[in-house]
């Protein structure tokens, strides 16, 4: 290699040729001391921010007058790239699996499928926390758990309007408010009309009382026995007693 001082006014012929040549020769060589021929002697006096290639470390450099340092900081080029790389340093590949750390964010639709949890959900259902789903919903398989709300319908329950048939003995542990038609076992506390009663233990506050033939009705102050729908005796406040037939006291029923 040469040196980049030489040749000079005092070099003589022959020597001013193969200097100079020296020189042209590092710079078609890229001042790459690994591609200089064998035997060469150590290029020097080259001047400050020349420009040089290493092979050895794949980098272009500059001379600073005392050593060979990086052509930019951190040997990063801004220049664009058109085309594949092999490999790729703290980027994302657009094919195979891929752990990419930090925080990202696409200002486009991500099209595809992704796995894992999102931090939120636009237009979904969370798994956890209030949450209100508009629209209809149709649950292939049994919903796990408690539900708050009203039902459309309901299997083997019970509705609080409307007509229904329920089967099996029901012990309620709160008095029943509202009407009740047709037979019921045990006793009431009150009762305005008892209608075809068989038996009744306990009948309270009652102003009517039917069974399969005789009517006990409660007219005003007067108590009527009816039998055929025809009074046949009645009782008043008083404690008189009329009847269609005798009376007999004292007697043996």
């Amino acid at each position: 290699m040469a040196n980049h001082n030489l040749p000079t006014q005092t070099s003589g012929y022959l020597d001013f040729v193969t200097q100079l040549d020296s020189r042209f020769d590092d710079l078609a060589r890229g001042l790459d001391p690994s591609k200089s021929p064998v035997g060469d002697p150590t290029i020097s006096n080259l001047p400050v921010d020349s420009i040089g290639w290493s092979s050895e470390n794949n980098k272009w450099r500059k001379w600073n007058g005392s050593a060979w340092v990086s052509l930019v900081v951190n040997d990063l080029y801004a220049i664009n790239i058109s085309g594949n790389a092999a490999t790729v340093t703290n980027g994302v590949y657009t094919t195979g699996t891929q752990t990419i750390g930090g925080s990202k964010t696409f200002s486009s639709v991500i099209s595809g499928s992704i796995d894992g949890n999102a931090a939120t959900v636009t237009g979904g259902v969370y798994t956890s926390g209030n949450q209100t789903i508009a629209g209809i919903k149709t649950f292939s398989s049994t919903i796990v758990g408690s539900i708050n709300g009203n039902a459309a319908t309901v299997t083997g329950g019970v509705y609080t309007s409307g007509d229904q048939t329920i089967a099996g003995i029901k012990t309620f542990s709160s008095k029943i408010t509202g009407s009740i038609s047709g037979n019921c076992d045990g006793n009431a506390a009150t009762a305005t009309s008892a209608a075809t009663a068989t038996t009744a233990t306990t009948a309270t506050k009652a102003t009517s009382l039917q069974t399969t033939g005789w009517v006990v009705e409660e007219v005003g102050t007067v108590l009527q026995f009816k039998y055929g729908g025809i009074v046949k005796m009645t009782l008043d406040i008083d404690g008189n007693i009329k009847a269609l037939g005798d009376i007999e006291a004292y007697s043996t029923i």
